[in-house]
């Protein structure tokens, strides 16, 4: 699951039970902080909003997401497949 937590009063303000169809295994967040990135055992990166919603899924691994990161434009994905994958991602800061 993926919860969101106020850092101000210490408490948990959202939580998503199912955000990935298996185990999610790797969280990255954008540079502006306005996107998550979520990967799992599924194979699957999910782009989600400040609100927890879907907004799109990244596929191309044939395995597991063992880790991703962001650098710039850049989400950069690991996975048990083998491969690191450079997603563009400028587009989902709008």
């Amino acid at each position: 699951s993926i919860r969101r937590w106020d850092c101000k009063t210490l408490e948990s303000d959202l939580q998503l039970a199912h955000a990935q169809g298996d185990w999610l295994t790797a969280l990255a967040l954008s540079v502006s902080e306005e996107v998550l990135f979520s990967g799992g055992k599924d194979s699957i990166i999910k782009v989600w909003d400040g609100d927890l919603h879907c907004k799109d899924m990244l596929q191309g691994h044939r395995g597991p997401i063992s880790d991703l990161l962001t650098i710039d434009n850049h989400l950069f994905s690991a996975s048990h497949d083998r491969t690191v994958r450079v997603w563009k991602i400028d587009h989902f800061d709008t």
